[in-house]
């Protein structure tokens, strides 16, 4: 019997314990960064949007052109790849919670314009509209948003 190899039972049922606390401790850890870097992801996509949509602007000078004038573009609108056509979670866009506005912050002589954006995806991962300038990870919420009604937006003065 001096032998025989493997492990006992007790060492068994150690080495499971062991497994069991280094699993409780790290999964939810590495889950976290994965949400971590698919929010930051959400957010790169969504200034990539607004970049395109700011490029097509200046093509068609398509800008708005009266102090506090809008346009609303729809990221549908936009001509994408595949892989832009889905956010980073796998689910497509719902097309009329997903768009650029827009201002003109400044005057009809020297315009200066702002950029917001809103989007959603069908799962409800999404962002309300929300300028450009201020996205952040945290911006990225789960269950669907009110998205802003472009009313909602002239009204606060966004």
């Amino acid at each position: 019997m001096k032998n025989e190899k493997g492990l006992t039972l007790a060492q068994l049922v150690f080495l499971i314990v062991i497994v069991l606390i280094v699993l409780v401790v790290f999964v939810p850890r590495i889950l976290g960064y994965i949400s971590n870097s698919k929010s930051g992801t959400f957010i790169s996509s969504a200034q990539f949007y607004v970049d395109e949509v700011r490029n097509y602007l200046t093509l068609t000078r398509g800008f708005p052109v009266d102090q506090n004038d809008i346009v609303t573009f729809p990221i549908s609108n936009l001509e994408l790849d595949q892989e832009k056509q889905k956010s980073v979670f796998g689910n497509s866009w719902v097309d009329e919670k997903c768009y650029v506005v827009a201002k003109n912050v400044g005057t009809m002589e020297v315009p200066k314009y702002s950029y917001s954006i809103a989007l959603e995806d069908e799962e409800g991962y999404c962002i309300e509209l929300k300028d450009e300038t201020q996205l952040r990870k945290s911006d990225v919420k789960t269950g669907g948003c009110k998205i802003s009604i472009i009313d909602e937006f002239i009204k606060n003065g966004q």
